[in-house]
C-alpha cells in the first residue's frame, strides 16, 4: 500500500504523533506512540484513530489494519530497537 508518513508532534522520551495518508483514501489515519520507562527499558504503546465513515471498504481496512501495516511497523521497532543498543 502507498501513501505518506509525517511526524506532526515530537516529545524527546514522551511522544511521538504521525499522519498516515494512503493512496486513494481522503483522510489520515493518525498514530500516537506514547513512550514509557519501565524498570526493563522502555514500554512503547501505539494506537492510531482515523475515520471509516460509512464507506465499507472502509470499514474494512479498518478491521485489516493490523495484518496491512503491523509488520512494518514492527521491523520498524525492532530497527529502533537495535540501533539504540548499539
Amino acid at each position: 500500500m502507498n501513501g505518506s508518513m509525517t511526524i506532526v508532534e515530537s516529545v524527546p522520551d514522551k511522544s511521538v504523533k504521525l499522519k498516515l495518508m494512503f493512496e486513494g483514501f481522503d483522510d489520515p489515519l493518525m498514530v500516537n506512540i506514547q513512550l514509557e520507562p519501565v524498570a526493563e527499558g522502555t514500554k512503547v504503546t501505539w494506537t492510531d484513530e482515523g475515520k471509516s465513515g460509512n464507506n465499507p471498504i472502509y470499514k474494512y481496512m479498518c478491521l485489516m489494519m493490523d495484518s496491512m501495516i503491523g509488520g512494518s511497523m514492527e521491523k520498524s521497532f525492532d530497527n529502533i530497537k537495535k540501533i539504540c543498543e548499539e
